[in-house]
């Protein structure tokens, strides 16, 4: 079976609403690929606006014949509070599968970037984020 390391970028998000009237949005990520995840820095004090640059690893196995859900790369967007709970500003999902598997096929070894919107639970759009997923097979 095939493995490599599948490498997330979170670089930046555009037009994220905070339910805080009072602070900006101090926004962090938390990814999610199968049973792993992480959790970005914070974008402390930088508003609707972040930036993260931050890279995150996680060991793949792969096969063609995988369920479609098992390479799915979930990212959740919070909001730090300081008093209260942090609030959840919406999520997101990546096919991983196709990315794993489109550079199987061709042996790319470039960052595939793309913007995802991003949904609160209500279904209605929050904002988006600019990420980066690259697959390097051993």
């Amino acid at each position: 079976m095939p493995s490599g390391i599948l490498e997330v970028e979170l670089i930046n998000g555009q037009k994220l609403k905070s339910g805080d009237f009072f602070s900006k949005v101090d926004a962090y990520c938390i990814v999610r690929y199968g049973n792993h995840s992480a959790r970005s820095n914070n974008a402390r004090n930088q508003g609707s606006t972040p930036t993260w640059n931050q890279t995150f690893k996680f060991d793949v196995e792969y096969s063609p014949t995988d369920a479609d859900d098992k390479h799915k790369i979930a990212i959740t967007i919070m909001d730090e509070d300081l008093i209260t709970a942090d609030d959840e500003l919406g999520s997101f999902e990546i096919d991983g599968k196709r990315i794993i598997s489109m550079s199987m096929r061709s042996g790319s070894k470039e960052w595939n970037q793309d913007t995802y919107n991003v949904l609160r639970r209500n279904g209605k759009n929050n904002g988006e984020i600019r990420v980066g997923i690259r697959f390097m097979s051993n």
